[in-house]
């Protein structure tokens, strides 16, 4: 690949307070098995890129870019491209981590004085390596109260039921338990496949004709014929010429042409990222879409021998893009899961009578409308649970999204909304965000309700 301006710009980010927590991780692991580890991670993400490239994958066989079997050492790869090897950095699945990794290490000396952490992260290093999420929300969890002026320490596991965490205070004795949401819902799944299904059928007619598709499905997609769009299009002379609206009670419908030529000029000059949101921006317009699918006919290059995320589009001859969504009731409410079986689990690991909060995390990928669901549901849902014999006092439930833009690596919106027991009228936390600076917090809008950044 030619050496030109775009590589000039090609910098690694360089970050003080992440360097600083990939190298405290790091220090817990096994030196002769890291390179083993990170080499095999890096393999799977070049083997699938590989296979994609050119769109020589069927759309309905598309796997997610990401290593669920080591997710810590998945997550520690990534970060380590963005510091080292910005050429291989994946941006979406890094700027879900970059914020944790920097509060991490923003707040080393802090986190340091958490007890039992050493075992806590040398355990997430290896047998627990693909529950990460859950055990970085954990530590998450412990440093706030750290910086609240608790003493906090994990509690070891044992036979018995037990919260993760206790925290001291002034002779007061505090137990915290901590739950984290998987990332998407196993109906977000379903749904997901049965639209790679649907798009399966249309994507050579879409690259053929250079198009951009934007499409809200107003029944659950699982329940629509997978030929749904190719019937339409094939007797739609309009849809080949990117000139058509359509609505109905199955969908609306609205079909563009990308502009390949301007796209070109702007390749002659930079080579863009495979993946990356500059790309989307370029082909279809929305960077942060929640449901975005595109495919290419195109001529990669690499800076360097091809690994891991190195791969840069040079030309295009043909392109999709498509913004899809789902707005059926039946949808919505499938994928605005409630917090009843977290909390109610969360709860059982309380003892009798002790004081109690109950931490739960939630990732906001699903829109608006599937969160302002999921609020209403938690509302009712704290209100009417019955803690039984426990003395939780406090839920807080912490909801994240992440965004990685064409211009920022990455920006987090983070709302934090806490639910007292009826008779508890202390604040037990002046600092309630875990991730992002507590000069963000005077805002307290629920983030699903704001425009994305």
């Amino acid at each position: 690949m030619d050496n030109n301006s775009y590589l000039k710009e090609m910098k690694n980010y360089e970050d003080a307070d992440i360097s600083n927590a990939l190298s405290w991780l790091m220090s817990h692991r096994h030196e002769e098995h890291w390179p083993p580890r990170m080499a095999a991670i890096e393999k799977s993400i070049t083997d699938l890129l590989t296979v994609a490239a050119g769109v020589k994958q069927s759309a309905r066989n598309v796997k997610a870019l990401k290593v669920k079997e080591d997710q810590i050492g998945w997550y520690i790869y990534l970060m380590t491209c963005l510091t080292e090897e910005i050429t291989k950095y994946e941006p979406y699945q890094g700027a879900r981590i970059a914020p944790i990794f920097k509060r991490i290490g923003a707040d080393l000396h802090l986190i340091k004085q958490i007890g039992g952490i050493e075992d806590k992260v040398k355990k997430m290093l290896k047998s627990g390596k693909n529950e990460a999420d859950s055990g970085l929300f954990e530590i998450l969890c412990a440093l706030m109260w750290t910086r609240n002026g608790w003493d906090v320490s994990f509690i070891p596991e044992s036979s018995q039921k037990t919260p993760e965490l206790k925290a001291v205070k002034d002779g007061e004795l505090w137990f915290i338990e901590c739950k984290r949401f998987s990332q998407r819902s196993a109906y977000s799944i379903k749904e997901q496949n049965a639209w790679l299904a649907i798009l399966s059928h249309v994507t050579q007619f879409l690259l053929m004709h250079n198009l951009i598709l934007e499409v809200t499905f107003h029944k659950e997609i699982h329940t629509l014929a997978e030929t749904i769009l190719l019937d339409l299009l094939l007797v739609r002379p309009e849809a080949a010429n990117g000139n058509m609206k359509i609505s109905n009670a199955e969908y609306t419908l609205k079909i563009s042409k990308i502009n390949i030529v301007q796209i070109n000029k702007h390749l002659e000059k930079y080579h863009v990222k495979s993946g990356s949101p500059f790309l989307r921006e370029l082909i279809g317009g929305n960077p942060v879409s929640t449901g975005f699918s595109t495919g290419l006919f195109a001529k990669y290059g690499s800076f360097g021998p091809i690994a891991g995320f190195n791969q840069y589009i040079m030309h295009i001859s043909n392109g999709y893009a498509v913004d899809w969504k789902c707005d059926a009731p039946e949808a919505i409410a499938s994928k605005a899961r409630d917090i009843f079986h977290h909390l109610k689990e969360a709860n059982d690991q309380h003892a009798t009578g002790v004081n109690a909060v109950i931490h739960i995390g939630i990732e906001t990928l699903d829109g608006s409308e599937v969160e302002m669901e999921r609020f209403e549901k938690i509302l009712h849902t704290t209100a009417i649970f019955d803690k039984g014999s426990t003395g939780l006092n406090m839920v807080y439930c912490h909801f994240f999204q992440s965004y990685a833009l064409p211009n920022v690596h990455f920006t987090l919106d983070e709302t934090k909304v806490g639910f007292a027991e009826q008779s508890f009228k202390r604040n037990l936390l002046e600092k309630t965000f875990l991730i992002n600076t507590e000069d963000l917090e005077i805002n307290n809008e629920l983030h699903w309700k704001l425009p994305h950044p």
